[in-house]
């Protein structure tokens, strides 16, 4: 049986995940996120706000029958604030990098607390930014938190690689997925030119049809699952594979 745990499961990237996993046999998939819109007979959902340090901290991986493989995908990010640092409130970064850093790094420590001494495949897959490779003026917060969650990653597998029965490690891997037409795209067309002088660049990239959807981003990355297990790289970007 295979297990999967996506965080941000309701919407965009996040339910595009769940949906296409849910097409395959033998899967079931758990979603971590604050409302619920899947229903299906493989899937169980937590509500869990990853903003709310009580429902985090207290979130449990279930034990696991016959599981042949175990996945956990943090999805779930946020963009906000976009405002040049000087401007933005001590409490929107903090929202921002408790959701996009602190939760996920929490979840990989109980997912390997959890399933360490499970014989199973095991994989965290992080979703990351280019974002976290570069500086964008505005986003110093996003930048900052996906750097961040990029090296949580390599040290993650730096640590695995140091268990010498080789059934026990879990596999992390850091991916960029692109520019995806999401909730967050349209966030970033709606910011002031003032906040984020690049405004007009994603705008152009809605109106030029360069934006590739939840599903087929999805998609690819579902697609690529088993090729992780043998890569030497942790951090990776989807248009690089």
């Amino acid at each position: 049986m295979r297990y999967i745990f996506i965080t941000g499961s309701s919407k965009g990237l996040g339910k595009a995940f769940a949906e296409l996993f849910l097409d395959q046999e033998q899967t079931k998939v758990f979603g971590i996120s604050r409302t619920c819109s899947i229903d299906h007979e493989n899937y169980v959902h937590h509500h869990v706000d990853l903003n709310n340090s009580d429902d985090l901290y207290n979130f449990t991986f279930p034990q696991l029958q016959n599981a042949e493989e175990v996945i956990l995908i943090n999805n779930a990010g946020l963009l906000n604030p976009i405002k040049k640092v000087g401007a933005f409130s001590a409490e929107a970064l903090s929202i921002n990098i408790q959701v996009n850093l602190i939760a996920p790094m929490v979840l990989c420590n109980t997912f390997i607390n959890t399933y360490q001494e499970l014989s199973a495949k095991k994989l965290i897959v992080n979703i990351s930014s280019g974002a976290g490779k570069y500086p964008i003026d505005g986003w110093s917060a996003y930048c900052t938190s996906k750097s961040g969650l990029d090296m949580f990653s390599t040290v993650m597998q730096a640590e695995q690689n140091l268990i010498s029965y080789v059934f026990k490690r879990v596999k992390v891997i850091s991916i960029s997925p692109g520019i995806i037409d999401t909730d967050m795209q349209a966030e970033i067309r709606r910011s002031n030119v003032d906040d984020f002088s690049q405004v007009n660049r994603f705008v152009d990239y809605k109106k030029s049809g360069d934006l590739q959807s939840s599903v087929q981003t999805a998609g690819k990355i579902i697609s690529k699952l088993h090729t992780f297990y043998t890569r030497d790289e942790v951090i990776c970007s989807l248009r690089d594979e």
